[in-house]
């Protein structure tokens, strides 16, 4: 909200400067975020009219003006601006003024001719080129034929003023508007705020001409139209125009401008239409009909809902309620008779249809945070007024619709106590009830506790912790006791499990990964191109109100934000990457899909394209076995060493280069190389690939001292065991028998040859591994080794059918 401090005056007596009143506004609890001087950098520029125009001798571009500027001698200007003319009144910088662009105008020769002054622009008088007519913009800035010559320019055109820029929570929706701020100005400076003059209008449901009609009364619970005849449309008087621009508002023409300075003073939108384009001269409050279009005042054709609330007349969409109007009933230079709306619309229903339409106006930001149901009936007898100010046009004396029923008056319980003990400070109960009725309360003190009435325009004010922030913010923070800080103080740490996080991401930095951050919300289409409908991350969490339909799903996975990661970067030439995010997922609670649902932390790893070079290594590419060592390396570090590999059956990875992991008979999650579809669906160049581990486990077993152990006093003892087995059965299995049959004194176990050929049957394979076997108590004899070593061959025998090589 931009305040001008030259127009707020007109309602309220301010005993500040505008320094200090922005300092008692933010110390109140309304933060002016800047404050500037419109005419900063301005001085010596003043209202010229040109008596005589002629073109210049000597270049055809360049046109001589001779200036009345109020002084007994005309002034000499080459300008070499185009919609200048004799009788014009034009902004002139005499010699020696200052612009805000930082030019001091001298005197100057332009070919042969001397020229002491320029004729300026907005933008040369420090005027935002969109807050002038389009027509004015690339030209001289024309002042209406009225304005006398000689004056200086900073108080004709109100530039003699400071904008106070306001930065407003949602919830003090009443200081949107120049009146509202007018009441929080009053109420801290002990101040009695001037009511704008308004003409009486009454109010009647029905019209000789006009019909009004209400059809969902739940999204508008009010609305009333005002007839005005005999309508000229054409440029605003000086004044309104500067008040419109102080505010951050360009002018239009008169009509248009009285409904946004309605808008800016009292807080309700109006709109104006013209009467003789609406058909059937009615208008219809309704919901939007299925397939309905609207082109609005924007020149945009937009698809409405049955969600959306619309005006209609007898036959068409006319505008879309509190949000914006349409080309259809535009007020135009040959409108003859406006229909004025003001209307009190569902703060909810232009909510969403403004953030379904990706359309925002001033009217759409006051009624999604709600407007005053007493300004409704208020605005068309203000907009009256200044029909008739201006003699643009004649309002009738009564306005046409519903009026809308005032809120009930909550009535609000205050204990003094309370206000004490929030507070921590003694008030006089006097001033308490003095610095209420500051606000407009109404206050009831004959009874224990209080009994507070707020007004229709303080819809903040609902229960009694409000009205002791209203005490405490009259009353002054800076008055509030300051004490010393008591009680115990703890020292910050991290927790395990974040000293556990933070030890995994150096430890994966350390061996060469990069971390990456990706949103939460990610593409529902990736999700079923990747994995297939009938995969359970199809039915993860869907947004109701996403940013875009692209960032609907709250990621089910980290591996479709890995996969935006390593796209992003192949697309420019980056072929090289290993990177890693530690980051939550979201699934669905089966038994209660509509509680919080679960968010378990991940780790997600990928990997494509070359590994780093080094003169101690050939170059390798990043493959299924070189991202499985990173991980077998990470979770041994974690005490997790005994990992179960199985095939994996995620259709997104490559079926003979994937593996899902296990540990103590738990899934950890999976690791693999993408299958080539979902390569070429993510334009990667080459093969990737990728894992995803659940963390809570690891992180879990982080925490965890692991016992010291020392240098074993005794030897140990090698043997190898080469077995023939099918080939269907993997080495994992095989090793997990091993292990299971050696029992303790089994400390190592590595498979260092796999063979297919001749010297085995057709279907079956060899494996060789490498045992070695210690105790921490004694020696082992031989006795104990070949007990165990025949154990080992017997289980494989019998659970696998293995036999010795």
């Amino acid at each position: 909200m931009q305040v001008s401090y030259r127009w707020l005056k007109q309602y309220v007596d301010l005993p500040w400067a505008p320094e200090e009143l922005a300092e008692r506004l933010t110390m109140g609890g309304v933060e002016v975020e800047q404050i500037s001087y419109r005419a900063e950098g301005l001085s010596g520029v003043v209202v010229g009219r040109i008596v005589h125009l002629e073109p210049h001798p000597n270049a055809d571009k360049l046109q001589i003006c001779r200036v009345d500027v109020g002084q007994p001698e005309l002034v000499t200007i080459v300008t070499g601006a185009t919609n200048v003319y004799e009788g014009a009144v034009v902004p002139t910088a005499l010699v020696g003024a200052k612009l805000p662009t930082g030019m001091e105008i001298g005197h100057a020769q332009f070919r042969g001719v001397a020229s002491a002054g320029m004729l300026c622009s907005a933008e040369e008088l420090g005027i935002d080129k969109k807050m002038v007519p389009p027509e004015m913009r690339d030209g001289i800035y024309l002042l209406p034929s009225t304005v006398e010559p000689g004056q200086d320019i900073r108080q004709v055109m109100g530039l003699d003023d400071y904008c106070l820029e306001l930065g407003l929570t949602p919830n003090r929706s009443d200081c949107l508007s120049m009146l509202g701020v007018a009441y929080e100005v009053a109420a801290l400076a002990d101040q009695a705020v001037r009511l704008p003059e308004l003409q009486t209008l009454s109010t009647q449901t029905t019209h000789g001409e006009v019909k009004v009609e209400i059809v969902a009364p739940d999204l508008c619970p009010g609305y009333l139209g005002l007839v005005i005849d005999n309508v000229t449309v054409g440029p605003s008087p000086l004044w309104l125009q500067n008040t419109l621009q102080a505010a951050g508002l360009r002018p239009i023409n008169n009509i248009v401008d009285v409904t946004n300075y309605v808008l800016l003073e009292l807080g309700q939108p109006l709109h104006a239409f013209d009467l003789d384009q609406l058909g059937g001269k009615e208008i219809r409050v309704r919901r939007a009909l299925a397939g309905e279009s609207i082109i609005t005042l924007d020149g945009i054709e937009r698809q409405l809902t049955s969600d959306d609330l619309v005006i209609a007349d007898a036959e068409k969409a006319v505008a879309i309620a509190g949000i914006m109007g349409s080309q259809v009933a535009e007020v135009t230079e040959r409108t003859r008779r406006v229909f004025l709306e003001s209307a009190l619309f569902d703060y909810r229903s232009v909510r969403r249809s403004s953030r379904r339409l990706g359309l925002r106006t001033d009217a759409s930001s006051r009624f999604d945070k709600g407007v005053d149901p007493a300004r409704v009936l208020m605005a068309l007898e203000r907009a009256a007024h200044l029909f008739r100010l201006l003699g643009c046009g004649e309002p009738e004396e009564v306005a046409v619709g519903r009026v809308p029923a005032l809120p009930t008056q909550q009535v609000i319980s205050l204990r003094p106590e309370r206000v004490e003990q929030l507070l921590g400070m003694a008030i006089n109960h006097r001033e308490m009830q003095r610095l209420l009725l500051r606000l407009g309360l109404e206050v009831d003190t004959s009874s224990h506790p209080w009994r507070v009435v707020a007004p229709s325009r303080r819809s903040d004010l609902q229960i009694e912790v409000d009205l002791i922030e209203e005490i405490a913010r009259l009353y002054g923070l800076d008055k509030l006791p300051v004490g010393k800080m008591s009680g115990p103080l703890m020292r910050g740490a991290l927790t395990s499990c974040q000293r556990a996080q933070q030890n995994l991401r150096h430890q994966l930095l350390g061996l060469g990964f990069d971390e990456v951050v990706t949103m939460s919300f990610i593409n529902p289409k990736d999700v079923e191109q990747t994995v297939g409908v009938d995969h359970p991350w199809n039915k993860g969490l869907l947004l109701q109100n996403p940013l875009s339909t692209e960032r609907s799903l709250m990621r089910p996975s980290l591996l479709f934000g890995l996969l935006q990661v390593l796209k992003y970067n192949a697309a420019r030439q980056q072929q090289d990457l290993a990177i890693f995010e530690i980051a939550n997922v979201f699934h669905p609670r089966a038994d209660a899909p509509c509680e919080q649902p679960e968010e378990p932390l991940h780790l997600g790893l990928a990997c494509m394209g070359q590994l780093p070079l080094s003169w101690q290594a050939a170059a390798a590419e990043y493959d299924f076995f070189y991202l499985k060592g990173i991980l077998v390396s990470l979770l041994a570090k974690q005490g997790m060493a005994n990992l179960e590999w199985q095939r994996a059956n995620e259709t997104f990875l490559h079926p003979g280069r994937s593996a899902a992991i296990y540990w103590n008979g738990s899934y950890l999650g999976y690791l693999g190389e993408l299958h080539p579809d979902v390569v070429e669906q993510f334009d990667l160049k080459g093969r990737a690939i990728v894992a995803e581990l659940t963390l809570a486990p690891i992180l879990k077993r982080a925490g965890e001292v692991p016992l010291f152990q020392g240098i074993p006093r005794y030897p140990a003892v090698v043997r190898d065991l080469a077995i023939v087995v099918d080939r269907q059965v993997a080495a994992d299995q095989v090793a997990r028998v091993i292990k299971g049959a050696a029992g303790d004194l089994l400390v190592s176990l590595e498979l260092f040859d796999v063979y297919q050929g001749e010297q085995v049957a057709a279907q079956q394979k060899s494996l060789a591994y490498t045992l070695v076997l210690q105790s921490r108590e004694r020696t082992l004899l031989d006795a104990e080794v070949t007990e165990v070593l025949e154990r080992v061959v017997v289980e494989l025998h019998s659970q696998l059918g293995a036999k010795l090589r």
